[in-house]
């Protein structure tokens, strides 16, 4: 009997998952395709249990086929990620499976962590710009601060000056890395006080209106969740979501 190894249980799940995707994505898109034409409103659609039933398939698929496509090594974290996710999927599947009512379930927990995602992406780039605001207010122009000495100095301190400015930009460069800034290469561009500006006139507009598309999107199924829903899973839709009761119900 062959040994099964990491390498060898890759392998298989690459090969018995990977060649059956085309075929099996081909089959779902089609049955979405032809729902979609009943439901020609995005409104129906969304509040529909079998078009997020049939959405929950193809992205299930979609993220089967992008798990373990390079040949390796893969670390100990990245295979319990990948495991958690696949595990996650199921336990939706085959709640689904046992209920259409999870269709709309999935659609309300879906909205409920873009939502909570979305906010909490605001925050952080209004964080950023205000530590790009800082940042800028420490990179200060060494020759400036100078004066009208400048025109005395000697080639030797005004390279120590320019040097001095150099080291101060790409220590406060290392911190904005280290802050795992979103915008720390565009900053490292455009200069700390342009990218802040841009981030208050581009960034944080363009995820508000992103936020509020979503929480209209709540909203609406809000109105109707009771006449889509039994009481139970009502309870399900609106509360907090629980991996664990969750399997266990299954």
């Amino acid at each position: 009997m062959t040994k099964r190894t990491a390498e060898s249980l890759i392998r298989e799940f690459r090969t018995e998952v990977h060649h059956k995707l085309p075929s099996l994505r081909a089959s779902v898109e089609s049955r979405r395709g032809i729902l979609a034409n009943m439901l020609p409103t995005s409104e129906e659609r969304n509040h529909s249990a079998s078009w997020w039933i049939l959405s929950a398939h193809i992205g299930t698929l979609e993220k089967l086929d992008a798990f373990l496509r390079r040949e390796g090594p893969y670390e100990s974290l990245e295979l319990l990620a990948i495991a958690r996710n696949v595990f996650e999927n199921l336990v939706w599947l085959k709640l689904m499976n046992e209920d259409e009512q999870f269709g709309i379930v999935f659609y309300a927990q879906l909205l409920r962590n873009q939502i909570e995602s979305g906010r909490a992406l605001i925050q952080k780039v209004e964080d950023e710009a205000a530590l790009f605001d800082h940042f800028d207010s420490l990179d200060t122009d060494i020759l400036e601060k100078l004066g009208p000495t400048s025109g005395l100095l000697s080639d030797d301190e005004i390279k120590g000056a320019f040097d001095a400015q150099q080291t101060q930009s790409d220590e406060l460069d290392k911190l904005m890395r280290r802050e795992f800034c979103l915008y720390a290469s565009q900053a490292t561009h455009n200069g700390y006080a342009l990218q802040a500006l841009l981030i208050r006139e581009k960034a944080i507009p363009a995820h508000q209106a992103k936020l509020l598309e979503l929480e209209n999107h709540r909203q609406l199924l809000n109105r109707v969740l009771t006449t889509l829903l039994d009481t139970r899973h009502v309870g399900l839709a609106t509360g907090r979501w629980n991996w664990s009761d969750r399997a266990r119900a299954m």
